[in-house]
């Protein structure tokens, strides 16, 4: 069979088995989506920024007329916001060189004419299925248009919602579909609204057609459901939501404090990405391992000790060496050292061992009780 020549979108995701496939590469279903969870806020506020005149010059386009003045501000915008968001998954999987040149053809006085005939023609009520490809240049323009002013509503609108729901996915137990499933089931909004564009589901339906691809890492052909949307909110949303049917769910690494997605049911607690600027370039696998050992080693530590001086306390307390109050107070005093060592590493690595010798409790034993007389 001779495969189809691929021409990827940036707003085209094709499903197949467990994977989603994106800009001609394979990945995890679901992938997708956990990057854009990663994208900062500080991101989403530069674009914010750098779409104000991409949003002056959309402004003339919805009042029914692309203004002219207004196009070479707004192409400047758009190569601002791609050079920004190339540098950031997922967004860094697209072909740069593919949307420069996309800009390239879109922005430019004869595509805007083109445009603006388009609006006149939809206004009118001439326009039809046959005379589109007449107007393809400026359709272009103001979808891409669209696209990118919107992008920085639409990231803030899925972290807004997604985040919250990707943090239940990061505490369940069950790291699987039906568990998935069941954490799906209890958050999904009864009704859906107009306001949850920007999270659960869209109200502009994506565009669902089976297709014939040769796979980008096996040797055939394969038969995929791709599915092209109108924003990158929708496109973000749909794969987190197939990741889930397949298994894949979001966890956020407690080293790095980004999301990543596990598979096949792993409970698997670290990312495994280099942690970033770490000296000798260990994964934040190998720095969360080596901070359990020294959790481990420091709770051993503090407990062996708390053990030996309460142990000592309760023989003094036979032997008559010292009261029952007083004895109690000691071990009241040898509780409360032993909790905050465990909440202290300085102080555990510090003083704590010192202040747990059976003198030093005696003395603060016998102060507190001299007060307690005095009373």
């Amino acid at each position: 069979m001779d495969t189809k020549k691929e021409d990827y979108s940036a707003l085209t995701l094709d499903f197949w088995d467990n994977e989603v496939i994106y800009g001609g590469k394979a990945y995890k279903a679901g992938s997708i989506a956990c990057d854009a969870l990663n994208i900062p806020e500080e991101v989403i506020s530069q674009l914010h920024t750098y779409s104000k005149n991409l949003n002056l010059f959309l402004g003339s386009i919805n009042a029914g007329k692309a203004d002219p003045k207004l196009l070479p501000m707004a192409k400047q915008s758009a190569l601002k916001i791609l050079s920004l968001i190339i540098r950031h998954a997922p967004f860094s999987y697209m072909d740069l060189d593919m949307c420069k040149n996309q800009i390239d053809t879109c922005f430019t006085l004869d595509s805007l004419k083109v445009a603006n005939a388009y609006l006149t023609a939809q206004r009118s009520g001439k326009l039809t299925e046959a005379l589109e490809k007449k107007y393809e240049n400026g359709a272009a323009l103001i979808k891409l248009t669209q696209l990118l002013a919107n992008l920085g509503f639409s990231l803030e609108g899925f972290q807004k919602t997604m985040i919250p729901f990707a943090l239940k996915i990061h505490e369940a137990d069950e790291r699987k579909a039906t568990g998935y499933a069941e954490i799906f089931d209890d958050n999904f909004p009864e009704e859906i609204t107009f306001e949850d564009t920007g999270g659960w589901m869209s109200m502009t339906n994506a565009t669902i057609q089976y297709w014939t691809i040769r796979h980008p890492k096996k040797n055939h052909s394969v038969l995929v459901k791709r599915m092209h949307y109108v924003n990158f909110v929708g496109l973000f949303r749909s794969d987190l939501f197939e990741g889930l049917r397949c298994g894949h769910g979001p966890r956020l690494c407690p080293v790095c404090k980004k999301w990543f997605l596990t598979t096949n049911g792993y409970n698997t607690k670290y990312c495994g990405r280099v942690f970033p600027g770490h000296p000798d370039g260990w994964t934040c696998t190998i720095i969360g391992s080596r901070e359990m050992e020294k959790e481990k080693a420091e709770d051993t530590v503090i407990t062996v000790i708390y053990n030996r001086r309460i142990d000592s306390i309760g023989k003094a307390i036979r032997r008559g060496s010292i009261s029952r109050e007083q004895g109690d107070i000691e071990l009241w005093l040898a509780e409360e050292k032993k909790c905050k060592a465990f909440e202290n590493t300085t102080y555990a690595l510090s003083d704590y061992e010192k202040e747990m010798t059976a003198e030093n409790i005696h003395i603060e034993a016998r102060a507190l009780l001299a007060q307690r007389e005095k009373r």
